[in-house]
């Protein structure tokens, strides 16, 4: 899928300008012009005018732009202030879009991220960074600094803004934290797999989905407007199952779907 490949790119592009976060802002909006053409084709039959999103671990904003320029209103979160400085002067006159200088987690209080050299593979959890540094999939990367932030609930997020109709969870291994501070079945929900690594948090925030409601699932190849098969629980564990067991290093979304009576 196109994601491995633009986070890829994002990662090392944007790593280069890490000092000066002005230099990196004109970097991005050159860059875009190559990463935001599939983003936007990917999306542009999913997202329609006045759909409320929350992006959580919004980064330097590359989604957030599209969903914008596709007509949704959007709360972006994001706990890095190298990365807060980029979203303020990216949307700082766009009303549709609301900073949260914050992580998403179980529950509300303050917390360290730990960083590398590319603020893209920024993570709050330190398994996911032992396991990915054991499997080699980011290189020599090191994560040996860290960030203190603030961390808040989607609940809260939620209750001081809108319900949203979709909610992006891209937060490098922290998936599942995020999930346990959610409690509103939201209509769309998509977060990030790292497998074969994090196979079994994969299924873990497959499990805590269906905590909210009733849920059919997808790992997308294709528009999600152009899927006819969605997946039961039992269904996308056993998909899962299969994936996490390979040797092939798979970062992809997994997109569930409200059942509606």
């Amino acid at each position: 899928m196109f994601k491995s490949v633009i986070k890829h790119i994002l990662r090392f592009s944007l790593g280069l300008f890490k000092k000066d976060y002005l230099l990196e802002y004109y970097q991005i909006k050159r860059m875009e012009d190559f990463v935001m053409p599939p983003i936007s084709d990917f999306y542009s039959s999913f997202i329609l005018p006045g759909m409320k999103i929350i992006d959580v671990g919004v980064n330097v904003g590359t989604y957030s732009k599209v969903f914008l320029q596709l007509g949704a209103k959007v709360i972006g979160l994001e706990p890095q202030v190298y990365c807060q400085q980029i979203i303020k002067k990216r949307f700082q006159n766009n009303s549709n879009f609301i900073l949260i200088p914050a992580a998403s987690g179980s529950s509300i209080g303050t917390g360290e991220i730990h960083k590398t050299h590319s603020h893209t593979i920024a993570s709050m959890n330190t398994n996911w960074i032992q396991t990915v540094k054991k499997s080699n999939r980011f290189g020599r990367e090191d994560w040996r600094k860290t960030e203190s932030i603030n961390i808040t609930t989607l609940d809260k997020v939620i209750a001081e803004n809108f319900i949203p109709d979709y909610i992006k969870i891209d937060v490098e291994g922290f998936e599942l934290d995020v999930l346990k501070g959610l409690h509103h079945d939201v209509d769309f929900i998509s977060f990030e797999i790292t497998l074969p690594e994090m196979t079994q948090t994969a299924k873990d925030c497959v499990n805590e989905i269906v905590r909210l409601g009733h849920y059919e699932f997808v790992i997308p190849n294709q528009k999600i407007s152009d899927i006819s098969q969605w997946y039961s629980q039992t269904e996308i564990l056993e998909q899962l199952n299969v994936l996490g067991s390979g040797t092939e290093k798979i970062s992809s979304d997994i997109f569930c779907k409200k059942i509606k009576a």
